[in-house]
């Protein structure tokens, strides 16, 4: 999609950071379904990748694990642009990177 190499390497790994909340947080039995889309948006010269889930969204409990409650930040240091929408049937993470100028 003329993504840099950096912003590729950005965009998997905040990717599987969505994932990964939502496997540890929108399903309390354990099971559930994602979705995982990527779009090329030509009129805004971006790429939009998108991860939702059908689950409920519950903040989790303080915790004495220092390594939790770290991928939202991640998420938007690594994505130029990124929200979290708490939608009637889940949860939807919309992250955005530009495509540089062909040059």
């Amino acid at each position: 999609m003329g993504l840099s190499a950096d912003s590729v390497e950005a965009l998997g790994l905040a990717s599987y950071e969505a994932m990964a909340n939502v496997v540890e947080h929108a399903y309390t039995d354990g099971e559930g379904e994602l979705d995982l889309t990527a779009v090329l948006l030509p009129a805004e010269n971006r790429v939009r990748v998108t991860v939702s889930d059908r689950g409920a969204w519950t903040t989790p409990p303080a915790q004495s694990d220092v390594r939790k409650g770290r991928g939202l930040p991640l998420i938007h240091h690594l994505a130029e642009e990124a929200e979290v929408i708490a939608v009637a049937d889940g949860t939807m993470v919309r992250m955005w990177w530009s495509i540089p100028a062909a040059g």
